[in-house]
């Protein structure tokens, strides 16, 4: 974490050496091992739940938490089904004229 403030704090400092200065944004995340997985791909999934976490925020940095991955094995399931869906031709379009 003293590492992703680091960076975060050196990106908040103007370039000087340009006449239109670059618009940089960071949005880091942070998953510990053994404590969020031992697996490098366990790792890399939980990183990238925090990465999305960060993102929302517009930046910045995000360490993964437990509950983060609340509820993503529902919405996993439900996003398979919807596309089932679709591919299976279980939806119609009805449009209405206002």
């Amino acid at each position: 974490m003293r590492v992703a403030k680091r960076l975060l704090k050196s990106l908040a400092e103007p370039l000087t050496e340009t006449e239109r200065p670059p618009v940089i944004g960071l949005s880091l995340s942070i998953a510990v091992y053994p404590d969020d997985g031992i697996a490098t791909h366990d790792l890399q999934k939980r990183a990238d739940i925090a990465m999305y976490r960060a993102k929302a925020a517009r930046g910045g940095f995000c360490v993964y938490q437990a509950q983060m991955s609340a509820g993503l094995a529902e919405r996993t399931r439900l996003a398979r089904s919807l596309s089932r869906a679709v591919r299976m031709g279980e939806f119609e379009l009805h449009c209405q004229p206002r």
